[in-house]
């Protein structure tokens, strides 16, 4: 059963989700880390959330791009979509993120392990499909 505390343990006080700490210079929330990321949201056209860098957000993207480039009519606008989709991948999530759910891992929390196995297993799998 996964509970409040190993949550906050987990997420909070332990391995927080976020890009920002992992590539900024500062190695902590906001910075330039979160600029990066929240630059790729504006180069989409989007205006970034708060947490622009989170990786449950970053996901979030990710899937609404591939969506999005499957629902697309033209070529031209597949091709775009798709390129960001790379981009996003391998520059925001891939870079970072097996390091960090790795870390996930070691917590030894069953319910966070899971989550953080099946997270990690999808994103290989995506990276090995998409070429950068």
């Amino acid at each position: 059963m996964f509970t409040g505390v190993d949550h906050t343990d987990a997420f909070v006080l332990t391995a927080p989700p976020h890009a920002a700490i992992h590539l900024g210079p500062e190695g902590k929330l906001g910075g330039e880390g979160l600029d990066r990321v929240a630059g790729f949201w504006r180069a989409l056209g989007l205006v970034p959330p708060e947490d622009a860098d989170h990786l449950g957000v970053l996901l979030m993207l990710y899937a609404e791009l591939g969506e999005a480039e499957t629902a697309s009519s033209g070529e031209r606008g597949r091709a775009q979509l798709h390129t960001a989709r790379v981009a996003l991948l391998h520059e925001h999530v891939w870079s970072w993120a097996p390091g960090y759910l790795a870390a996930v891992l070691a917590l030894d929390i069953p319910a966070v392990s899971a989550w953080a196995e099946l997270t990690l297993e999808t994103l290989l799998q995506e990276t090995t499909m998409i070429d950068p």
